[in-house]
């Protein structure tokens, strides 16, 4: 279970994000003025919650869904900042989170072909293309490397059939861009506030239903 002072760590990091700053324990320390041995032992809780990755030999901050610490083919402009999304998906959560108008830079997966989103006034500009996810919902976190390299935009749904038989990757779910874009707004909306907390998954499945994501692909309980 996570603590007020997990969540205080938690705002920390989406803060250090937002500065366009990758968030290590010795730069969390003392924004939230504890022991950096703290600072970790927070990070271990916020693991096990599944709200961070963390590196398995530094132990530092890989992932904090939507934000990756490394480069990712799924690039987000705004402000005066680049940002990298886990997946493309995760690419749209955090153009949600900036707030502002943003730019959402990837390629479709099968072609190559060079993909633009662009957010302006909180609204997807031109809802082009498709996004597919391989992996049901409820078997997201077998293997949440693989869900998100399989979260993909496409330029087409010829193009996602093209690129699984390349792949050789199951089809699993194709999602109009414009249903995923308001899926992300309310799925993302507020997690930069220090009073954002951890939804139930009976929230998160009611969501899904609430954007059309039904059926056992969406089931969070597999």
């Amino acid at each position: 279970m996570l603590t007020e002072t997990d969540y205080r760590v938690r705002f920390a990091i989406y803060q250090t994000f937002a500065e366009g700053v990758n968030p290590s324990s010795a730069i969390i320390a003392p924004k939230v003025r504890i022991p950096q041995k703290a600072v970790y032992e927070s990070f271990e809780r916020l693991k096990t919650s599944k709200v961070i990755v963390l590196d398995p030999h530094t132990k530092e901050i890989k992932v904090a869904m939507p934000f990756s610490t490394v480069e990712t083919p799924f690039r987000v402009l705004a402000g005066e900042h680049t940002y990298y999304g886990c997946s493309a998906w995760d690419a749209f959560g955090i153009a949600v989170m900036m707030g502002g108008d943003a730019m959402v830079q990837t390629t479709c997966a099968d072609c190559e072909g060079p993909i633009v989103y662009r957010v302006e006034q909180k609204q997807l500009a031109d809802a082009h293309g498709v996004a597919h996810f391989a992996v049901p919902a409820a078997h997201w976190w077998d293997n949440i490397a693989y869900t998100w390299e399989t979260i993909r935009f496409f330029r087409s749904d010829d193009h996602v059939m093209e690129w699984s038989a390349q792949t050789e990757t199951p089809i699993g779910e194709v999602a109009a861009i414009a249903r995923l874009w308001q899926l992300s707004r309310h799925w993302y909306d507020n997690r930069m506030s220090p009073d954002w907390r951890k939804p139930p998954r009976e929230s998160l499945q009611e969501m899904l239903r609430d954007h059309g994501f039904t059926g056992s692909f969406w089931s969070l309980t597999g």
